[in-house]
């Protein structure tokens, strides 16, 4: 039997029978590639719910000790001594990727070698083989086909097998996707034009505030018009600071040397840690080896004067010259404060993101959960839901009359990115399956009403076979999310990720059902989703779900404003989506207690 372990058709032996190591390796926009082959298909390891629980726990441990072990090593190579936090912020996002991913595709390995020891693959060539150059580049490739099989082809040699190889030409000259410009669009040069008439404007009262600066607000993801209703509220001392994603300079190419090498000395108590220690003069990304000492130089040219308090959301993966300014600014004795930016925060059972952001920040401001779970825990209402949700309280009105029912999924690479509470890898075809359970079980009429929304089309990998199996379904072709809540008759809500609480937050009747043995609560939420259950808001299978949507569709306020129904969702979402009309001014108070904090500490290196 042949071992298909990527999508990539030309590493496949069609004249076999396959087994396909996961469900990534068919791809539903290439199914003319294996629809008519004879396979089989692992499933995934995962499904055993306590193998699960095991391997994040032991992840998150074997993780903390791999971060101790390069705190040395990088603080003796780029002679420093710089503290654990400092090199968790500039390397933990790419340590969790890597580690989890890796330890995926090992245990499925394991798994299609143990129960057919004799299979027979192609690899990867090593001539082909790419390191990432940072943390936000190896959540790219690990979510591809290339990077994937280059993964799995150094767990092969690892493990001891040994397979032909072939090249992929040319894979790692993809470049990351840039912003077109459309010069020919008047709006679209007019809408740019504002933005960098706003942006000098902000600058210019940056520089007029210079001493008065307290905190710095960076990578918010709020709009443009909630920053400045808050940097009023706080006097303009919490100020927004712009920090380009790129860098003035080409990162460097991995240079296999004694520095790079000596990486492959991670000490190791399994097959697996002595692989994955193996894999990292390969796989370490060059930002934070060799070109380590630019990017440090380069943050200190382009930021001189930064204030007590640093405070940021999706900044801690998604920027890396952000990463390098919180580091060295940590290391300057500034107040890292990181903000909750998603759902599944303070409800997943396991959330390695979660405890990573809590880690690193000296304060984490969460969305109303933080009681109870620590000094470093601090609750703030959400800006963007504060506003829409008093918005809508203030201003009623009548339902569309066209009695739109907003279905609002998600998506995801079929790869295994983290060890979370949510579908894992293969287990998104399940995740798939309910949504053509719910979508059978309504009635036409309701179906005809749906308007059916992904939030990641493009990792949405059944939306082209839905609308197909269900014509009369609508697919949202893109509407603002916010315009398209006023819209909504009823929402229907598939998972636990961020959708589920702006309905709820909203107070627009919502039906929400989730498969609880993939999208897992910890034991403090549990008390909350089952007064959700009790209610009729939350459901634990497709056709419950469906036949509760098509009970209260004539009428969904009815059932909505019950006091039952009402007061489960109030407590959710004081407990998960804090909303308040003054959210600015609380903000504002719990920033200018950092920055008294940061005042009053001084300047002492931290721990």
């Amino acid at each position: 039997m042949f071992l298909a372990t990527t999508a990539l058709s030309e590493f496949w032996e069609k004249d076999r029978e396959i087994l396909f190591l996961g469900s990534w390796c068919l791809r539903q926009d290439h199914r003319s590639e294996w629809e008519r082959l004879a396979f089989q298909v692992m499933p995934s390891p995962w499904n055993d719910r306590s193998r699960h629980h095991e391997t994040a726990r032991y992840l998150d441990e074997y993780g903390e000790r791999v971060l101790t072990w390069l705190t040395d090593y990088l603080n003796g190579v780029h002679d420093v001594g710089l503290p654990p936090r400092y090199w968790r912020i500039l390397v933990g996002p790419w340590l969790i990727s890597m580690l989890h991913a890796t330890y995926d595709r090992y245990v499925h390995l394991a798994e299609a070698f143990r129960h057919y020891p004799n299979l027979g693959t192609i690899a990867l060539a090593p001539s082909s083989f790419r390191a990432p150059q940072d943390s936000v580049e190896v959540m790219e490739w690990i979510c591809n086909d290339p990077y994937n099989l280059q993964l799995i082809s150094q767990l092969l040699q690892g493990m001891g097998y040994s397979f032909p190889a072939r090249e992929l030409p040319g894979w790692s000259t993809v470049k990351r996707p840039a912003a077109i410009a459309c010069p020919g669009r008047w709006s679209g040069l007019l809408n740019q034009a504002i933005r960098q008439g706003l942006n000098l404007i902000e600058e210019a009262i940056g520089k007029l505030r210079r001493s008065d600066w307290q905190v710095a607000l960076c990578e918010l993801e709020l709009p443009r018009s909630l920053m400045w209703k808050f940097m009023r509220q706080s006097g303009f001392r919490s100020l927004p600071l712009r920090i380009s994603r790129g860098w003035s300079f080409s990162v460097p190419k991995t240079v296999m040397d004694g520095r790079r090498e000596g990486l492959a000395s991670l000490p190791s108590t399994s097959e697996f840690e002595s692989i994955f220690s193996k894999l990292l003069p390969q796989n370490f990304p060059p930002l934070y080896l060799e070109g380590y000492e630019r990017a440090k130089a380069e943050i200190s040219r382009r930021h001189t004067k930064i204030p007590p308090v640093l405070v940021s959301a999706t900044g801690w993966s998604a920027n890396e010259p952000f990463k390098f300014l919180a580091a060295e600014s940590l290391a300057k004795g500034k107040r890292l404060i990181s903000v909750q930016h998603g759902g599944g925060y303070g409800i997943y059972r396991y959330a390695p993101y979660e405890l990573h952001e809590s880690r690193i920040g000296d304060r984490f401001l969460v969305w109303g959960w933080g009681c109870n779970n620590g000094d470093t825990y601090r609750n703030v209402p959400v800006p963007k839901l504060s506003e829409f949700a008093m918005r809508k309280e203030k201003n009623r009105r009548v339902r569309s009359s066209r009695g739109v029912v907003l279905f609002l999924a998600t998506g995801h690479r079929t790869y295994l990115l983290r060890f979370h509470s949510a579908p894992l890898g293969s287990q998104w075809q399940d995740y798939y399956q309910w949504e053509v359970r719910f979508l059978a079980a309504v009635s036409d009429r309701v179906r005809r009403a749906i308007l059916f929304r992904a939030s990641l089309n493009p990792a949405h990998a059944n939306l082209q076979a839905l609308a197909e199996r269900f014509p009369k379904m609508q697919l949202d072709e893109g509407c603002p999310f916010y315009e398209r809540l006023k819209q909504a008759h009823l929402i229907v809500v598939d998972n636990c990720q961020t959708a589920f609480l702006e309905a709820l937050a909203a107070n627009i009747p919502t039906v929400i059902f989730r498969d609880p043995h993939r999208w897992e609560v910890r034991e403090e939420a549990a008390p909350y989703f089952e007064a959700l259950r009790e209610a009729g808001i939350l459901w634990d299978s497709p056709e419950s779900a469906a036949a509760k949507v098509s009970d209260v569709y004539d009428d969904p306020l009815a059932w909505w404003s019950s006091q039952p129904v009402q007061e489960a969702r109030g407590r959710f979402v004081n407990r998960y989506a804090f909303v308040r009309e003054d959210w600015p001014a609380c903000w504002t108070q719990v920033l200018r207690e950092e920055a008294r904090v940061a005042a009053t500490s001084g300047q002492t290196q931290p721990a």
